[in-house]
C-alpha cells in the first residue's frame, strides 16, 4: 500500500491521518504488517538512499529535514506545493550560494552565538537548521566545532584588530588622540567642559598632557 494514505482503509476511503507529502521521498523496502510486531514500513530515501528502519512520520520528518540536506532540497524540489528551485540548486548541494556568501553566512552565525551566549549545540537542533535556512535552503549551517575553534578564532582575531591600533603610543600620538576625544566631548556637552584627564603615570601619558597644555594655551 503506498505510505501516502497510511492509515485505515474502508469501502475506498483512507481513514485516520490524512496523506502526508513527506511519504513521497521514500521508498517502501519493508511493508509494514511484513511480521505481527511491525508496525511501521521499513523506508529508503530516495536521494540519499538511507533505510530508515521503522518508518514513523517523526523519524522521517527528521531525516528530510535536518540528516540530509541534500535530500531536503529535493524534497523541496519535489514537494508540489513549493515552486521549483532546480536552477537554484548545483551538483553541490549549494547552488548559486557562493563560498564567500556562506562564510560570512557562517561567521555572522557565530557572531550571534558568541554574543548572546548561546550553547554551541544549539546549532545541531533541527529547528535551528529550519529556522536559520528557511528562506535559503542551499545554506549550510557550520558545524559545532567550527563554532567553538576556527569560527570563534576568526571571530577574536577581528575584534582585536579593532581595538588595536598600529600606531605606537608616542607622546604625541597619545596627546593627539586626547585633544581628539576632547574635542568630540567638547562638541556634545559644550566648550571647555573638559577640565582633566585621568591616566597612569606612564611618562608618555604625562609628556602628552604637557604638550596638550602647550597647545591649548599657545
Amino acid at each position: 500500500m503506498s505510505q501516502e494514505g497510511i492509515g485505515h482503509e474502508s469501502n475506498g476511503d483512507v481513514l485516520g491521518r490524512p496523506p502526508v507529502d513527506i511519504w513521497r521521498g521514500f521508498i517502501t523496502v519493508v511493508e509494514r504488517r511484513a511480521t505481527p510486531k511491525k508496525h511501521n514500513p521499513d523506508l529508503k530515501c530516495k536521494y540519499c538512499l538511507k533505510v530508515i528502519c521503522h518508518g514513523q512520520p517523526t523519524k522521517i520528518s527528521v531525516h528530510i529535514f535536518a540528516d540530509s540536506l541534500k535530500s531536503r532540497m529535493k524534497y523541496a524540489r519535489y514537494t508540489p506545493s513549493r515552486p521549483p528551485i532546480q536552477d537554484e540548486i548545483g551538483p553541490d548541494g549549494l547552488g548559486t550560494i557562493s563560498l564567500t556568501e556562506k562564510n560570512k553566512f557562517h561567521l555572522e552565525v557565530a557572531r550571534a552565538f558568541l554574543t548572546s551566549g548561546i550553547p554551541f549545540r544549539v546549532i545541531e537542533y533541527r529547528e535551528m537548521l529550519c529556522i536559520l535556512t528557511m528562506f535559503r535552503p542551499g545554506m549550510t549551517l557550520p558545524m559545532r566545532q567550527e563554532l567553538s575553534t576556527t569560527l570563534l578564532d576568526s571571530i577574536y582575531a577581528k575584534e582585536v584588530t579593532n581595538v588595536v591600533c598600529d600606531e605606537q603610543h608616542t607622546d604625541k600620538y597619545m596627546s593627539s588622540q586626547l585633544a581628539r576625544v576632547i574635542r568630540e566631548v567638547e562638541n556634545i556637552v559644550g566648550k571647555e567642559s573638559v577640565c582633566g584627564v585621568v591616566t597612569d603615570n606612564a611618562s608618555n601619558k604625562r609628556i602628552s598632557w604637557e604638550l596638550l597644555v602647550q597647545k591649548i594655551l599657545a
